[in-house]
This record gives C-alpha cells, sequence and structure tokens, in this order.
C-alpha cells in the first residue's frame, strides 16, 4: 500500500537478505501472499530468452534481449551474437567461483552448472533458496545508476564485478551453514567482494555511516547482526591473522549453526590467541586510524581512502567529560593543542566497576612517527597515568574508550585529560652546615662555602643569604599548614562512592551557631570529576528554625566546605550569603574577600574556611543560601558527600542556573558545606588576630605591618610576648580599631613571639595561632656577595662568610647564616661558632678592664648568664638591682680570679 511505502529508497546493494527473512516467514503466510511473492521470484519469461554457459563451465546464464528485464545488446568484444554485458559477467561468475571455492577452500553450491539469470530491480543482486541448499542468482540486468566505484573499467562493470563475487559467496554460506547467520551474512560477502575485486571499493559507499569508522558509538551489532558497512570488522581480522582465519570461521559455522555469531567469532579469535574482548579495542584503534589520523605501519591498508573517523575535538584543558559506551562500540577523542609545552599529558579514568571498558591511544608524534598503546585499567575500571611520550613530543592524540563486552547494556565512565607542565624545581646542596672559625681579637677571616644547583633539568637555583642571631630551625620545625587535614584519607579516584572508614573531624571558627550540613563523620566518598572551577555550591539556611537558632539576627563569621585535594590544587575562591528566589538562591546579601587554596601536603579530605563578616542578617527574614563560588578551576577538586541526600537542600550551579544536587543530579548524598554564624542584635565584641599568626620571621628595624579583626570595639590594645606569652610587653596602649598598626620591630630576639590585641581593658582579647620569629643581623658575620645569586643546574658557587673580632672581647660566639632559596625543601641554615682568641697575653687571655657585659638571653625565663670580665685577681661582688637601684639578689660575693666569667641566675 502506497502509505507504507518510504519516500525513498537508499542503494540496496543485495536482496539475499529478503529472500532470506521470505523463506524463513513461508509457513506463516497465507497462501494467498505466498502465491504473490513467489510471483515476484519466478524469473521473468516474457521476451527473447538464451543462455550463455561460462568459460570455465562453472554457470549456466540465462538472459533476455528484449523487454524490461533486458540487458544490454552491444555485441562487439567480440562480435559472437553473446552481449558482451553476459560475457563479462559470466567471466566475474568464473573468476568469483576460482578464488572463493578453488583457492580460498569455501563450500561449493552443489548445483553444477549453477544458474545466473538477470533482472531489472532496485538492488545489485540476490540470492534465493530452489530447495535446501540449492540456490540461483540472479543480476541486475544493467548495473546502470549504481554508485560510483573505483574499477579501472568504469562504475558499471565495476558493479558487476563485486556483485557477482558478493552474491556467489551467499551461495557458498547456504551451501556450508544454510544461512544460520543472519544479517551477518551480508557482512562477510561484501568483505569477499573486496577480496576478489580489490581495485573496485564499492564498499566504501557504505562506510560512510553505521560503522565503527563513521559511526563508532553503534554497537557492531546494532540492530541485531552486523551489515554491510561492518565488513571492515573481517577486514581487521584478516588483515591481521590472513584470510585463513575468515576460512576457519565458516568451517567452524558449518559445524556450529545454532550458535549466535558473536560467540563463533569469538571461538575463532580465541584460536588465533585473541577473543572479541581482548580484540576489539584494537579494532576499535584502526577504525580511528583513518584518513587524515592514518599512522603508518598501523590499520587497514587502505586507511588512507577511508572516510574520516568520527572524534570529538579537544584543545583545552582540563577537558571533563562523562559518557557512556554500548557494548562492541566506542567513543573517539582527538585531542590536540599541546602547542609545545613540557611536560605529560595526564588521564584519569573511572569506569563502571562491572563493565569491560578499554582506553586506548594512539598518537602522532611531532617527528611523524607514532605509538599505539592501551592504558591499562585496574580492576575497577579505572586509572590515573601519563601517556608515555612527552607533551612535548605530541603532534595529535587519539583516545579512544572502547567497550568490548559482546553483549548487555551500555557502560557509564567519567574521563579527565589534563596538561601536567613540566616545572623544572631547583635543588640545592651546600657543602657545609656548620663553621667554625677561630680568629684574633681585632682580625678576621672568611670560609668558602659551595652551593649546589642539583634540581631538575633546566632549573635555575635562586638564593639570598641573611644572617640571624636566633637558631631559626627551631621556628621552622614548628610550622603547621593553614589549612588542617582532616582524618580518614581518600582510597584514591572513585568512579562510585566508597565508604570511607574512621571518624572525621573538622576546625570551626568559634562562632555561636553552624547553619547548613557540617555532617564531616558521616563522609561515604567524593565526586572525582564532577568539579569544573567557574561553579558555585549553595546550601539552603533557615536561621529561624534552625536548632541553634539565633533569636534577632545571624553575622556569618566563616563559611566552610570539605573538599578533596591534592597538593597541586590551588583553587581561588569566595563565600557568599543570598536571599531565596522561587526556592533557589537570589539576591547577593554580602560577599567575602576571596582567598587561594594552597599548602596541601598530601591527597585528602580538607575543611577550607573561608574568613568573612557579613553584615547582620535578619532572622526572620529567610530562607537564605550559604555559597562558596570557585572562581578559576585551579584544580583537581573532588566534592565529597555525606550518606543522607536531603532533596531541595544543597545546588550547583555551572553558569546555567542552579540545579538541585539531589533531585536534579541525583548525588548520593550532601555535600558538606556550612557556616560558623555569631547573633546579632545585641553586639558582642569579638577580635581575632591575622598578622603575625604564626611561623612569620621579622628582623629588627624593619616595618611589621600588624592586622586584627574586631567588632565593637572603638580602640585596641596590642601587646607583644617573647616568652611563648609568660610575660607581655605593650606595643600600643590605645589605638583605632583599624585593623591595622605598622610596628618598628625592636628589641631582644627570640624565637617564641606572641601578638595580642584585645580591649584598652583586657577584657576581650586574641592571640596569634603560633609563635613566630625576631631576630637582629649579626655585626661580626657577613656573606660575600650579598643580594640575590643564580646557579644554573648542574654547576655551583662558592660564597665566602666572614667573620670578624673588631670591637669583641675574647670568647666563643654562635650566629646562623640562612640561605633562603626557591628550591622546595626548607631554608638551609648554617650555623657559625666563632672563637675569638688574644694570643699577645697567652691562653686564657683576660682584657686588662673592668667590665660588666650585660646578659644572655634578656629577657629570659626562666634563667640568665651575667657576663663581665675582672682586670685583676681580686675580691669581687655581684648584686642584682631594681630600677630603683635597691639590691634584689646578691648573685656571688667573694676572690675571683682575673679574666672573662660568667654567673647563671
Amino acid at each position: 500500500p502506497a502509505s507504507l511505502r518510504p519516500t525513498s529508497f537508499p542503494p540496496l546493494k543485495c536482496a539475499t537478505e529478503m529472500m532470506f527473512e521470505f523463506e524463513t516467514m513461508r509457513p506463516s503466510l497465507s497462501s494467498a501472499a505466498t502465491k504473490r511473492i513467489d510471483g515476484y521470484l519466478t524469473p521473468e519469461i516474457s521476451g527473447d530468452k538464451a543462455t550463455y554457459s561460462s568459460p570455465l563451465g562453472h554457470f549456466t546464464l540465462t538472459y533476455l534481449t528484449t523487454g524490461g528485464n533486458a540487458v544490454p545488446a552491444a555485441d562487439t568484444n567480440p562480435p559472437n551474437g553473446v552481449p558482451d554485458y553476459v560475457e563479462r559477467c559470466a567471466d566475474y561468475m568464473d573468476e568469483s567461483w576460482e578464488t572463493e571455492i578453488v583457492s580460498m577452500g569455501f563450500t561449493a553450491p552443489p548445483s553444477h552448472p549453477y544458474s545466473v539469470s538477470f533482472e531489472a530491480m532496485s538492488a545489485s543482486g540476490y540470492t534465493t533458496v530452489i530447495a535446501g541448499t540449492v540456490t540461483r542468482i540472479a543480476l541486475h540486468n544493467t548495473f546502470v545508476g549504481f554508485p560510483a566505484n573505483d574499477d579501472p573499467e568504469g562504475d558499471v562493470l565495476g558493479a558487476a564485478k563485486v556483485t557477482c563475487a558478493h552474491e556467489f559467496k551467499h551461495a557458498s554460506q547456504r551451501a556450508q551453514s544454510n544461512w544460520s547467520e543472519g544479517g551477518w551474512v551480508e557482512l562477510d560477502a561484501t568483505w569477499m567482494e573486496d577480496i576478489v575485486y580489490d581495485q573496485v571499493n564499492d564498499y566504501y559507499n557504505y562506510l560512510t555511516s553505521g560503522c565503527g569508522i563513521t559511526s563508532p558509538t553503534q554497537s557492531l551489532d546494532n540492530g541485531g547482526t552486523g551489515s554491510y558497512d561492518d565488513a571492515i570488522f573481517q577486514h581487521w581480522m584478516s588483515e591481521t591473522w590472513g584470510e585463513q582465519i575468515i576460512i576457519d570461521l565458516w568451517n567452524w559455522r558449518a559445524g556450529h549453526q545454532t550458535q549466535g555469531m558473536l560467540l563463533s567469532y569469538d571461538s575463532i579469535l580465541s584460536q588465533n590467541g585473541s577473543s572479541l574482548s581482548a580484540g576489539y579495542p584494537m579494532f576499535a584503534a584502526w577504525n580511528y586510524a583513518t584518513q587524515s589520523r592514518s599512522l603508518t605501519g598501523f590499520g587497514y591498508g587502505e586507511a588512507l581512502a577511508y572516510p574520516p573517523s568520527s572524534a570529538t575535538g579537544v584543545n583545552s584543558y582540563p577537558y571533563v567529560v562523562s559518557g557512556s559506551t554500548d557494548h562492541l562500540a566506542a567513543q573517539n577523542y582527538f585531542v590536540y593543542n599541546f602547542g609545545g609545552v613540557v611536560g605529560t599529558l595526564d588521564i584519569d579514568f573511572n569506569g563502571l566497576d562491572s563493565a569491560d571498558l578499554h582506553l586506548m591511544a594512539l598518537i602522532k608524534k611531532t617527528n611523524g612517527s607514532s605509538v599505539i598503546e592501551e592504558i591499562a585499567l585496574d580492576a575497577a575500571q579505572d586509572v590515573t597515568a601519563s601517556l608515555s611520550v612527552p607533551m612535548e613530543e605530541l603532534s595529535w592524540v587519539g583516545l579512544i574508550v572502547v567497550n568490548s563486552r559482546y553483549y548487555g547494556s551500555a557502560a557509564t565512565w567519567d574521563l579527565t585529560i589534563s596538561k601536567n607542565e613540566y616545572v623544572a624545581t631547583p635543588g640545592i646542596t651546600v657543602s657545609t652546615n656548620v663553621i667554625n672559625p677561630s680568629v684574633e681579637i681585632e682580625e678576621g677571616t672568611s670560609i668558602p662555602v659551595t652551593v649546589g644547583s642539583n634540581g631538575d633539568i633546566g632549573s635555575v637555583l635562586h638564593f639570598t643569604s641573611t644572617t640571624m642571631d636566633v637558631d631559626p630551625t627551631v621556628v621552622l620545625a614548628a610550622r603547621e599548614p593553614v589549612i588542617r587535614p582532616l582524618k580518614g584519607q581518600p582510597k584514591g579516584p572513585l568512579a562510585e562512592l566508597e565508604e570511607l572508614p574512621g571518624v572525621i573531624s573538622s576546625h570551626r571558627y568559634a562562632g555561636d551557631c553552624v547553619y547548613g550540613n557540617n555532617d564531616t563523620g558521616n563522609i561515604q566518598g567524593y565526586y572525582s570529576t564532577w568539579w569544573a572551577g567557574n561553579e558555585s555550591y549553595a546550601v539552603k539556611i533557615d536561621p529561624s528554625t534552625a536548632a541553634c537558632s539565633c533569636a534577632a539576627g545571624f553575622n556569618v563569621r566563616a563559611v566552610h566546605f570539605v573538599l578533596y585535594l591534592e597538593p597541586a590544587s590551588t583553587p581561588q575562591v569566595r563565600a557568599l550569603l543570598a536571599s531565596d528566589s522561587a526556592g533557589l538562591p537570589g539576591t547577593i546579601i554580602d560577599t567575602s574577600d576571596p582567598i587561594t587554596v594552597a599548602s596541601q601536603a598530601a591527597n585528602g579530605y580538607y575543611d577550607i574556611e573561608i574568613p568573612c563578616d557579613f553584615v547582620c542578617t535578619d532572622v526572620d527574614g529567610g530562607p537564605y543560601y550559604v555559597l562558596y563560588e570557585f572562581m578559576d578551576a585551579s584544580g583537581p577538586v573532588g566534592i565529597p558527600i555525606d550518606s543522607s541526600p536531603t532533596p531541595d537542600f544543597n545546588y550547583n550551579d555551572w553558569g546555567s542556573g542552579w540545579q538541585e544536587l539531589v533531585n536534579g543530579y541525583g548525588f548520593a548524598g550532601d555535600v558538606m558545606l556550612w557556616a560558623d554564624v555569631d547573633c546579632c542584635g545585641a553586639a558582642t565584641p569579638e577580635v581575632s588576630v591575622t598578622a603575625p599568626n604564626g611561623n612569620e620571621v621579622l628582623a629588627v628595624g624593619s616595618a611589621a605591618t600588624l592586622n586584627w579583626t574586631a567588632t565593637v570595639l572603638t580602640d585596641v590594645k596590642v601587646e607583644l610576648s617573647r616568652d611563648n606569652g609568660s610575660s607581655w610587653e605593650t606595643l600600643f596602649a590605645s589605638t583605632p580599631n583599624d585593623g591595622s598598626e605598622v610596628w618598628t620591630v625592636a628589641g631582644a630576639s627570640t624565637g617564641e613571639a606572641l601578638l595580642r590585641v584585645g580591649a584598652t581593658d583586657g577584657s576581650v582579647t586574641d592571640v596569634s595561632d603560633a609563635t613566630f620569629m625576631i631576630y637582629n643581623n649579626v655585626p661580626w658575620l657577613f656573606v660575600v656577595p650579598g643580594g640575590e645569586i643564580t646557579v644554573d643546574e648542574g654547576l655551583s658557587t662558592d660564597i665566602y662568610v666572614g667573620v670578624t673580632a673588631v670591637g669583641m672581647s675574647e670568647g666563643n660566639y654562635t650566629a646562623y647564616v640562612v640561605l633562603t632559596h626557591d628550591a622546595p625543601t626548607g631554608p638551609e641554615v648554617i650555623t657559625v661558632n666563632l672563637e675569638v682568641t688574644d694570643s699577645s697575653t697567652g691562653v686564657n687571655d683576660t682584657p686588662l678592664l673592668f667590665a660588666l657585659s650585660g646578659n644572655h638571653p634578656n629577657p629570659f625565663n626562666p634563667s640568665t648568664k651575667v657576663l663581665f670580665s675582672l682586670a685583676r685577681d681580686g675580691h669581687a661582688t655581684v648584686d642584682v638591682l631594681d630600677l630603683q637601684g635597691r639590691v634584689v639578689r646578691t648573685i656571688f660575693q667573694g676572690d675571683m680570679p682575673r679574666g672573662d666569667a660568667s654567673l647563671e641566675w
């Protein structure tokens, strides 16, 4: 009926599959329908009929010279009364017999000579059953109007050649395995036509869609079987193992007619040391390497002539994608734009644990050579790896995700492609870390120290020198990361979420209430590829109904987000507070300053706290949203979740609008995003020291900026401790509460300094989180040359540590040369132990003067040494006085010899 007819028909190579379908359905059809279709298949007899025996006697060709099915009448080559067209087809049929039956050994059809006829039809030809395994072939009567091919004798004869080879393979298939393969017979027959007539290449017309080259995401058995376009599958087999593997396949089919065709392919591949699962990834790689992406010495022999493979272009990094791949299918990526950057191309792949996924890389190098490698996945179908070829040698990379399982549904996966630019890291060596010079009074000397640059190839070391009177290693050893890692580290990138053992705790601003989700003791895993950067996350809060409720208003003082971070992760983030707009984040109420996350020592979970001081917000005006914005893409960053998904609670905006994570994206839990808040309305003074807040190093005489935050207070008092808080000295008794003050560093050196800022009456204060150092330069110690020194990798330079005893007394002195550098290790510290002698008066020389040299250390806790010298032997008294001159303690009274002396108090 016209209503059921398509508007147009694509070129149909072969109608044999329809013949087989009719034969299969015949018992279920009505007698009228059977009779009608048999009529279609009965050779046309109207017109002048003639027969011709092929030259080798294998075929009898019946043809008409008049009527609608008549063949072309030309009879010139040779003029013998038989149309040239019929003679050519007879030759092609004989050649097909000789190649397929005699040379290759496929099963011959039982009828001999074999019957061939000609018809006018929309197909190139067909093979139909007469009875049992006895078949006949009908060829097109002119082969005019069919797609072009590459045959040097023209399109018409080219189409005739491949049709003869194609249809005769169907006759052999019927004799060998009774067409038990269904549509796979077309794949095989199309392969055979290219074996018999390699120069024709008519099957190129069927590679433009539906095959692994141009439609890689479509399964090999899409629709139930392979087809014409999938002939490349047997080309891959025969070009890899030789044509014998296809001969073996059909011999196998003769005895395994009930077996599924994919299982038969698997059996034959296994007999050749492979399998469908193991071989399909390489087949997918062959399909990628065509035309402009072909690689010398790899893939199909005709790869340059095949159409270009279908692939998604990737030229910006990191590239993050999630996908799914059907069985016996692939997803291709064309990765390029490396810019000659030195480094590695890194792959992070997370696949469905139960799948049979593979990751193939076809690498075209800048020198024209190529590398093919399979990136091995672990048992969980995951991998984090770098390509074997350095990035600076890459021209392009074909990355192929393959699902080689021959059954089942699609397998999901996540993929991240990153450029890991190589940074030549400098290294440093010093020839000695201890110097013990000895000089005479009023004299000096210098000692060479060799500084070497032993970092990565191409690196350059930069360093400067400073002299200090305090051992800096005491302070350096006490340093802590600014970001505190949570307990419980991840097991690695997770395709699905895994349960992590242990209780996870967080640090927090000591505010009045917590709004949001701080369920850090219930982390079940993290999404490793969800985060893309330049995005925002939000959690909905309703302070009026919160368990910890402020009465009038709340002030956000810190916003937390638990993140998975690596040492290379340096995202810039900020916090925001927003109003509600139809159930989603709306107008921004307040925003924090941005901070850059850094200093993670290892891969792990971190509670990243953003300090802020938002405007006091009305509790009853809610609900509100706490926002955490990533302002760049300096990852990697993973998004951990708890095990309690809460609908309409947490959200994400990638730039296309807010989406709810649990309902909208299927998150298996909630993100851990919360705010520490203070209740406001009735203001309570609060103070927080921000700098120096621990581990800083300040030089006496330098200008240090002291920073703090304080609420309510009009003026603040700023104090300094040099003994870790045991005693305090006032720096500013009262200074405006503007958050900063500049102090010219003065006083004695110490490694135990703390800053305290608070109300002028001391009612509320805050102290530095950790101690910092104050040091003096050492007048008797210097380094030549000064300033910044650069040393190329593999080389070294000498610096000269100089000492001078001008104006010094005989004795022993200790100071430190600190080399600050850009290598990843800590500063290099050279301890200088100076001995000052006076040989003019012999050993234990005594100055001919009476002197009190002060005490060291000063300040002190709990003891100090008082230093003095006597010009001659005699009675001595050593008293300690207060500022009014009153004796506090007599620490010595008695006879003493002349010379230097010290007493401990």
